[in-house]
């Protein structure tokens, strides 16, 4: 049978494997695997495995899926397990589930990923996004508790709009912003950008938050987890929205439920509550395919199984998190690769 992964060229390097973690750091990785089973199984969550290889893929521009074909067939290395925990939720409604395990995305190796990396991701239900929120910092503490010597852990919250204002004195509400402006004020002590288009205001807005808001999100002095919330409605992904008061004024802006989650100042989780509306996921959908072609990006098929099923669940929060970022973190090292037993480069 011929299986290989597309796209690829002749004049490509071929992906080598490097051997990575010693064996004490292995063991410490699977103690900390067996820990978050513990922590699930305490709350009565299922884990669920599913399929690594599917027909569907993230519709969204900024998810860079891995294609496989063999035979006659063409499908994707999922990018995520949402799809196919949805689907069994919304055939088994009411159950909690979790997956841990491996998921790939087509982006160069870096400090902090690989194409094939390990995610943990669950849904409760009847949960708000505040409570899921704080389950996951719950679940960070629990396994900082067994290092040999237990971290204090610092709680910060900021909502979106407060992260802008406070660190470059714009509302990200605010409308004709251009914020490649605001990236190349600060240009002294920012990466040179290349390959981004002068008027690709979206992709600008999320440099200056990467480059510029992100990193006020460490604390050198002790281990620190930031959430934020409140996330604009453009960023909602697969939110619900909801109309959250200005921090500034009476006025009103329509927000998605969602969160995310960083340690010391690496982005580990990305969580909200879950939108169970198909005809407005369809239409987020099908304005991510507009995205994609405006971008020259490939056109993927739109999730009909994961569209059919949305209507079927039931109030539920749900959130993925980056366990080797996680792990990185909490043994204190500089990168993912010091805790896999292979890593590309």
């Amino acid at each position: 049978m011929n299986f290989h992964t597309v796209p690829a060229k002749e004049s490509e390097s071929t992906l080598q494997w490097n051997i990575g973690a010693a064996p004490e750091i292995l063991k410490k990785r699977n103690e900390f695997n067996g820990l978050v089973r513990s922590f699930f199984a305490r709350k009565n969550v299922l884990e669920v495995e599913i399929p690594l290889l599917g027909n569907y893929t993230a519709t969204d521009a900024f998810t860079a899926s891995i294609k496989s074909c063999f035979d006659d067939f063409c499908g994707y290395l999922q990018t995520s397990p949402e799809s196919y925990l949805k689907q069994y939720l919304a055939h088994y409604p009411g159950n909690d589930v979790f997956h841990l395990n491996k998921v790939f995305r087509a982006d160069f190796p870096a400090t902090y990923h690989q194409p094939e990396f390990t995610l943990l991701e669950w849904y409760r239900h009847n949960f708000s996004w505040q409570q899921l929120g704080d389950e996951v910092i719950e679940l960070i503490r629990f396994l900082s508790e067994y290092q040999e010597s237990a971290p204090s852990i610092k709680i910060q919250k900021y909502s979106y709009h407060q992260c802008f204002l406070e660190v470059v004195g714009i509302s990200p509400f605010e409308e004709n912003v251009e914020w490649k402006k605001i990236y190349e004020n600060n240009k002294t002590r920012l990466p040179p950008v290349q390959g981004v288009e002068e008027n690709d205001n979206k992709l600008w807005q999320q440099l200056v938050w990467s480059y510029l808001i992100e990193p006020t999100f460490k604390n050198s002095e002790y281990p620190t987890i930031t959430l934020v919330y409140d996330y604009p409605k453009e960023l909602s992904i697969m939110a619900k929205l909801s109309v959250a008061e200005k921090e500034q004024g009476n006025s009103q802006q329509v927000v998605a439920k969602r969160f995310e989650i960083y340690y010391n100042g690496v982005e580990l989780a990305n969580g909200w509550e879950e939108c169970n509306c198909s005809k407005m996921l369809r239409e987020r959908m099908l304005n991510d395919a507009k995205e994609r072609a405006q971008r020259g990006l490939d056109s993927v098929p739109l999730d009909e199984p994961l569209l059919n099923s949305i209507d079927k669940l039931k109030a539920m929060s749900g959130v993925a998190l980056g366990i080797d970022r996680l792990y990185t973190e909490l043994q204190g090292f500089d990168s993912i690769k010091k805790t896999l037993a292979f890593y590309t480069s």
